[in-house]
């Protein structure tokens, strides 16, 4: 079996091996006060092979993708690469969300893909919101923003079957 490192080498080309833990990741992260742990933690446990400590917590989760810490890096090392790595292989290993509700939130932002073509944000947050019971929550930020025409109440359908071609072939490179 592969070291995490070779796994996420495998997976998005990149070396984790080559950070030096200098924290710029870190530093510049704006979601890491509510990581479990923070970016260069991250990379150390990668490097240290702490596998199961990585996929289940919620960090890798967490990650907004911003690419913050890739642009801060300076061994340039793609860390918003790596933090989708890590999330391609916990899923694979079936390891449980360290924030259960991120996978439901992605599979509904996936589903609006294939479906609408784009994200349809009123649909996956209803839907979101449904899963989760808490109907009612953001009701007064809705109330703003669809007094701001922020939010549309019909999806615009666009490139369906272009989207739906680019995810199958993700999935079939997914499976290799």
């Amino acid at each position: 079996m592969h070291t995490l490192s070779l796994q996420i080498q495998d997976v998005v080309g990149e070396n984790v091996n080559i950070c030096y833990q200098c924290e710029k990741c870190t530093s510049g992260c704006p979601v890491s006060p509510e990581m479990e742990f923070v970016p260069a933690q991250i990379m150390h446990a990668a490097q240290l092979n702490l596998k199961q400590k990585i996929l289940g917590a919620n960090s890798i989760w967490l990650c907004a993708s911003c690419e913050t810490c890739t642009t801060r890096c300076p061994q340039g090392i793609d860390i918003s690469a790596i933090m989708d790595a890590l999330r391609i292989i916990a899923r694979r290993e079936k390891v449980k969300a360290g924030v259960p509700s991120v996978p439901v939130f992605y599979n509904l932002c996936l589903l609006s893909l294939r479906f609408v073509g784009c994200i349809y944000e009123l649909g996956v947050a209803g839907y979101m919101r449904f899963r989760t019971g808490a109907l009612l929550e953001d009701m007064p930020v809705a109330k703003e923003f669809i007094k701001r025409g922020k939010i549309k109440f019909f999806p615009k359908f666009r490139n369906v079957g272009r989207i739906n071609r680019i995810i199958s072939r993700v999935k079939k490179y997914e499976s290799i």
